[in-house]
């Protein structure tokens, strides 16, 4: 669904220049209203109208029904895509890509963030594939490499073949976790970025409130919830809860992993628990299963996870 710009902006603070650089020649203005997302020391604006991305794209989202093109600084871009992104959508968002080709656009990572696409559209992913086949050369003089984010099952297969279809013109990686694609690309605060995806995809869905409010709750618990006791303590019906979940592409169970697995990480970085006591604290059976949704979720151990950040 289109985000309601015009009720969102009266809920938040009136927009304002965000001080970064001005790259690209002024193109005509829209009276498109802007919501600016904000996290901590970070603030995108996000945008209904590809007039109003390209006058500015860096530090701005488009939003559309089932995607987000996002340029967070002049080093880092990149897509947020969810649901099932059908070709005409794949068409508005190769023309918000175009804009990486402006002149004096400097060499930059990108992340596609796939998590969320229920369904790959034939269509689209043909689309998808000529307009890059298209740009190969012009794409590789400014990325510098590109991290792919995975959704499960059927849909990640077919994402993470898209570049076996299509060789890529500079280096690619495959993941399931935002956070080590993230830290492969180079970026800083690699968590305050993910979050602020996470913030805008929620902004774009209309189920914000809702989920970080279910996500706030389930850490509080630290994973020992169910859905009945969530909905309880949230005040809606279960019913009305799986619906919210499943509004903003998401579901109870993925977001009680990941709820245990964020609890987990904290408890890594700010204690000497081992495994088998961090195991206990979020809720899991066993060290063993605890190592199995750890892996599953981020992609490597808990102990190599911690060694990497001491």
């Amino acid at each position: 669904m289109w985000i309601d710009t015009q009720s969102a902006l009266a809920k938040q603070a009136a927009c304002g220049g965000n001080g970064r650089q001005k790259l690209y020649p002024p193109a005509a203005q829209s009276p498109s209203p802007l919501v600016r997302v904000l996290l901590p020391d970070s603030a995108v604006e996000c945008v209904g109208t590809l007039e109003a991305y390209l006058a500015r794209p860096i530090g701005r989202c488009l939003l559309g029904p089932s995607y987000a093109v996002w340029w967070h600084s002049a080093s880092l871009n990149g897509l947020l895509l969810w649901d099932r992104p059908d070709e005409e959508h794949i068409h508005r968002i190769t023309s918000a890509l175009d804009a990486e080709l402006f002149p004096n656009v400097q060499p930059h990572a990108s992340l596609v963030d796939c998590r969320r696409v229920r369904a790959v559209d034939l269509g689209a992913f043909t689309a998808l594939t000529e307009y890059v086949e298209q740009r190969r050369i012009d794409f590789a003089r400014v990325v510098t490499r590109q991290a792919l984010v995975r959704p499960e099952g059927l849909p990640g297969a077919a994402v993470a073949g898209f570049y076996a279809v299509l060789a890529p013109s500079y280096p690619v990686d495959v993941f399931t976790d935002p956070e080590a694609a993230f830290r492969w690309l180079g970026a800083d605060r690699q968590s305050a970025v993910a979050e602020e995806l996470d913030a805008i995809h929620a902004t774009a869905t209309g189920a914000s409130s809702v989920v970080v409010a279910l996500r706030a709750y389930i850490e509080q618990r630290h994973g020992e919830v169910t859905l009945k006791e969530a909905a309880h303590a949230l005040e809606i019906s279960p019913r009305q809860l799986q619906r919210k979940l499943r509004d903003a592409s998401t579901c109870f169970q993925q977001e009680d992993q990941a709820a245990r697995i964020r609890v987990a990480k904290n408890l890594l970085l700010e204690t000497n628990y081992d495994v088998k006591r961090i195991a206990i604290e979020v809720g899991c059976a066993s060290p063993q299963h605890f190592g199995v949704l750890f892996r599953k979720v981020v992609g490597t151990s808990p102990t190599q996870w911690r060694a990497g950040r001491r």
